[in-house]
């Protein structure tokens, strides 16, 4: 039986793949075609193209491992070559810095620039250079007036960094404290300025440390004590590169009086003709030029008013104040209100100003500052009364020597340069015996200035080692005596403690002082120009005369405003003068529409004034105090008749009743004691036969009291002497 086949491959030789072969070989019967020789060859074709396919498969699959050799290679010559042209750049920007750093040399090293400064022994200024140094010593006894801050700029040649290095010194005072104030961020772009306030960072230098901080300007303080001996050396040096080539400096220091005023005219460096080099520049932006007010040593006030037109976008007039480690006060005057009561209070810290103007538009500027008056510590324990300051001290009168008669002392403890919330009070010595002479402490205002309900707050400072701590931002230590027994003076220690009250700085206090005999004063308070309150306070202590009765006279006259028909003064007045010898509230009279009067205000008087900002500007009182004396001719009496009571008129006198006899029972006598000439009558039980051991006094005594001569009635102060 003979059989034949027509068949044809479906697809192209080249796109056979061994699976398409081995599908079309296994279709072909595998015995019962054995015989035919067309289907061998056929088959035998087929099994020679698998071997093909086969080996083709396995070329490409070779090729295709080669490729991804050669593409591993050429990613590992492409790094080779990033790193290479890193390198190369590398090489280049080192080229270029080590080209700024000739020209710079080139620059430090021309004669008209500074290389090496140095603060030649003065308390603050400016330091220009590439490097310097800081030298300042001082002695307590120099000048005790010296500001507790020294404040140095330095601008070391717009460079990157600046390095200080503070060193030590053999009589480094342990109480000096020296820090670095730094910008860290200050934006200076010729287009705009930042709008964002600076990061101010303080930093206490370290003894035998290198510190680096962000240039190109820098500000030295050093917080020195005028009580101890002070010797500082730091040295600096600019580092890195400059970091703008074509930038301009202005810089002023002001050593500022308690009362001051500075403006934008006075900066000569902002003149047209040192602006010359900028003309042109239509874009240019100053670089930021810097004011440090400085000495104060009290807490001041600082207003900063921008001329006509304020300032412009990217403009900024920044000051810094209330320097602290860990906290500083930042305004940008340019944005808030720095005028009136919004000024800037600062606590014997300097003030420094970041001004960062446009060249083509004038920024104006003037500020105004007003610190509070310096009160020294007590250095004369002969002095009698006064203002003292400071943070302690001792107020010491007379301590062992006889105090006078008829002495009138008032020391204001006014602890400086930051108000405290409390004054403690320590008795370290006393030699008052007699009840009628005072020693005490009054306390008129609370911590935040405000005038104490139910009058004055007294407490007696007549036992010794007694100690009192006072509420209060202000204390007066008060010592009267009166014309009879004497003793030795005192001595008290004071310090201030407490937290910092920084509350109620909207009061503004002054002090004025009066110790003429017989006189008069004018006085003008003027307008609270930064405070809401004026808390002014009078005190008059005139030096008694030997025969003072009394009779002192206090006539207050209001000059200025206009007063009206209902008033005879517009300010709000407290007037405190002695009841026996502890000062009191008391009431002003007004006779007439220009006229009070303080009558018998026993030799001293406290008046305290409170105006307002809203009231007139200016208020001028006219003072004039004076003492009627008497003509006196003591005479001394000598009573030893053994009468029971009587009426003896005399200055001075013995009294003598049954010396030399018993006291007979239940005896029961009253003398009346009259001094015409006197107000104040000492009695002293010299020697008795009044019963002694266990029953003492207890069944013989002797009572005395004295008569209110304004009502004629007894007073309700009887004392038992036996």
């Amino acid at each position: 039986m003979h059989l034949s086949f027509k068949f044809k491959i479906p697809v192209e030789l080249s796109e056979i793949t061994t699976s398409t072969f081995r599908s079309i070989k296994d279709t072909f019967p595998k015995d019962d075609y054995s015989k035919t020789s067309a289907i061998n060859y056929v088959r035998n074709k087929v099994f020679s193209l698998e071997d093909s396919v086969k080996k083709a498969e396995g070329r490409i699959q070779q090729l295709s491992n080669q490729n991804k050799e050669i593409k591993e290679s050429m990613l590992e010559q492409k790094s080779l070559l990033q790193t290479i042209a890193g390198e190369f750049s590398g090489i280049q920007e080192g080229l270029s810095s080590h080209g700024y750093r000739l020209n710079d040399l080139d620059e430090l090293t021309k004669p008209t620039k500074n290389f090496f400064i140095t603060s030649n022994q003065t308390c603050g200024g400016v330091l220009v250079g590439q490097m310097g140094s800081i030298l300042f010593s001082r002695r307590s006894s120099v000048n005790p007036r010296l500001p507790s801050n020294c404040m140095w700029t330095v601008r070391a040649k717009n460079r990157e960094f600046i390095k200080v290095s503070k060193l030590v010194t053999l009589s480094l005072s342990s109480n000096n404290k020296v820090y670095a104030i730094e910008i860290i961020k200050m934006n200076t772009s010729r287009n705009d300025a930042s709008s964002q306030l600076p990061h101010i960072k303080t930093t206490k230098l370290l003894d035998n440390t290198h510190h680096l901080f962000a240039g190109p300007v820098i500000f030295i303080m050093a917080a020195i004590s005028s009580q101890s001996y002070i010797e500082l050396h730091l040295q600096f040096e600019g580092m890195g590169k400059i970091i703008e080539k074509n930038t301009f400096f202005a810089h002023a220091t002001l050593v500022a009086d308690p009362m001051g005023n500075f403006s934008s005219s006075e900066m000569t460096t902002w003149s047209p003709p040192s602006l010359e080099e900028v003309d042109g520049k239509t874009n240019y932006t100053l670089d930021y030029s810097t004011i440090v007010v400085s000495n104060f040593t009290t807490k001041v006030h600082l207003q900063a008013a921008i001329g006509n037109g304020g300032c412009s976008k990217g403009e900024s007039f920044i000051v810094i104040s209330d320097l602290k480690e860990n906290k500083t006060s930042v305004n940008d005057c340019c944005k808030v209100n720095c005028t009136g009561r919004n000024s800037l209070i600062n606590y014997d810290n300097p003030y420094i100003i970041l001004i960062h103007k446009k060249f083509q538009r004038p920024l104006t500027f003037n500020l105004t500052w007003m610190a509070d008056p310096v009160y020294l510590p007590l250095s004369n324990a002969s002095s009698c009364g006064g203002i003292v300051g400071g943070t302690d001290g001792n107020i010491r009168y007379k301590p062992s020597l006889p105090y006078g008669n008829n002495e009138r002392c008032i020391w204001v403890i006014v602890p400086q340069p930051i108000p405290r919330s409390s004054i403690e009070i320590k008795v370290l010595s006393t030699g008052i015996t007699d009840t009628d002479d005072h020693l005490y402490v009054m306390e008129l205002t609370d911590v935040n200035g405000q005038e104490l309900e139910g009058g004055p707050k007294i407490t007696s400072l007549a036992q010794r080692y007694f100690s009192y701590v006072a509420q209060s931002r202000e204390v007066y230590i008060v010592f009267y005596t009166d014309s009879a027994v004497l003793g030795n003076g005192f001595s008290v220690e004071w310090t201030s403690s407490g937290d910092l009250v920084r509350d109620g700085s909207d009061i503004e206090t002054q002090f004025e002082y009066f110790k003429n005999e017989n006189g008069s004063a004018l006085s003008v308070s003027k307008k609270a120009m930064f405070t809401n309150y004026l808390y002014h306070v009078f005190i008059f202590t005139p030096k008694l005369s030997p025969t003072y009765n009394s009779g002192l006279q206090l006539e207050l006259n209001q000059t200025f405003p206009a007063f009206d028909e209902k008033d005879c003064v517009q300010a709000q007045f407290s007037a405190y003068i002695p009841e026996h010898g502890v000062l009191a509230k008391t009431p002003i009279s007004c006779n007439h529409s220009s006229q009070a009067f303080l009558q018998n205000a026993d030799g001293m008087a406290v008046i305290v004034m409170m105006k307002s900002q809203t009231s007139h500007p200016n208020l001028a009182m006219d003072f004039n105090w004076k003492q009627e004396p008497v003509a006196v001719n003591k005479t001394e009496v000598v009573v030893q008749d053994d009468r029971c009571g009587g009426v003896i008129i005399g200055d001075m006198g013995v009294l003598k009743y049954k010396t030399d006899r018993h006291i007979l029972v239940n005896e029961r006598c009253l003398w009346l004691l009259n001094a015409p000439t006197s107000t104040n009558i000492t009695f002293k039980l010299e020697n008795n036969g009044f019963d002694t051991g266990l029953y003492s006094g207890l069944y013989t005594f002797i009572l005395v009291t004295t008569i209110d001569p304004s009502t004629g009635k007894l007073r309700n102060d009887t004392k038992k002497i036996k």
